[in-house]
């Protein structure tokens, strides 16, 4: 059963009525016995135990929440599942198969985002040959262009980026900036959303006494020498037309909100294999 699941209700700049459940860090740690056996036995150890890690000593493992947790969605009539990264601990045939069949029938549309995990193996972590094989795989399902992916309707723009290699390639800082400008052109709510969340200095601190070391990308963070990723943080942090109105992201296993100093909120969420979700609801400003 699904439990804890964090409410929020925000109020949007814009004039918006829509209701996002995010979900992040699922960690799916599927494999059929055929995969097995064709596995390097280490690779097969790292998995077994990461499926068992994933499970938390629950009654269901972590791959068993996503269909309860899309399940919870349309029960709370949410008009958009956000998925953040590391849905996929790696990238097994089982996994791919789990997610696309997830998304393709889910009642509520779905953006999906990778993460650090989704499109790589331990022992081929960010390789080249993880790339070539998996990643064109997992952005097929999360129909993703340029490491980025969008959902829009009529009052809401929501631009999802890969910042799963901690850092934002050149080519999707472009196609968040084009957001950036069309939301606001056309008055609509932006919506910022990527699996490694943003460098703020409240962040920083739970993040090292959870994991004992930064894992946020910007200004004194992942990234800081990366031009396109410096200048995707200061669009973002930054008094700029080109800011988002919140922000939302995973990764660092616990749920946080904070501020950046332009005063745009960052909403991080608790893990899905344990059975945790977080809902945004967005009001006209008007009706405050």
């Amino acid at each position: 059963m699904v439990t804890d699941f964090a409410i929020i209700t925000d109020i949007a700049r814009k004039v918006c009525l829509d209701k996002i459940l995010h979900i992040t860090d699922l960690h799916a740690s599927e494999f059929t016995e055929a995969e097995a056996g064709k596995m390097p036995p280490n690779r097969l150890a790292y998995i077994e135990i990461r499926r068992t890690h994933w499970a938390g000593g629950r009654s269901f493992v972590s791959a068993e929440a996503l269909p309860m947790l899309i399940d919870y969605a349309k029960e709370i009539e949410a008009d958009l599942i956000l998925m953040t990264g590391d849905m996929l601990d790696f990238p097994s045939e089982a996994n791919l198969g789990l997610m696309e069949a997830c998304i393709k029938a889910s009642a509520v549309p779905v953006l999906y985002i990778t993460g650090n995990h989704d499109w790589s193996y331990a022992d081929d972590y960010h390789t080249e040959a993880a790339a070539a094989t998996y990643l064109s795989r997992v952005d097929a399902i999360s129909h993703c262009v340029d490491h980025a992916a969008i959902y829009e309707d009529d009052t809401v723009l929501v631009c999802a980026v890969d910042s799963g290699l901690d850092r934002i390639r050149e080519e999707t800082l472009a196609v968040y900036l084009t957001s950036a400008r069309r939301a606001k052109a056309m008055g609509k709510a932006l919506i910022l959303a990527l699996h490694v969340p943003i460098h703020v200095e409240t962040l920083v601190e739970d993040t090292v006494r959870v994991w004992k070391r930064e894992l946020t990308i910007g200004e004194g963070a992942f990234g800081a020498d990366d031009p396109a990723t410096m200048a995707f943080y200061n669009a973002v942090t930054e008094e700029s037309d080109l800011a988002p109105d919140m922000v939302i992201a995973g990764h660092v296993h616990f749920d946080h909100e904070d501020v950046f100093p332009n005063g745009i909120p960052q909403y991080i969420t608790d893990i899905a294999c344990g059975g945790h979700c977080r809902v945004l609801t967005l009001i006209p400003a008007e009706s405050r």
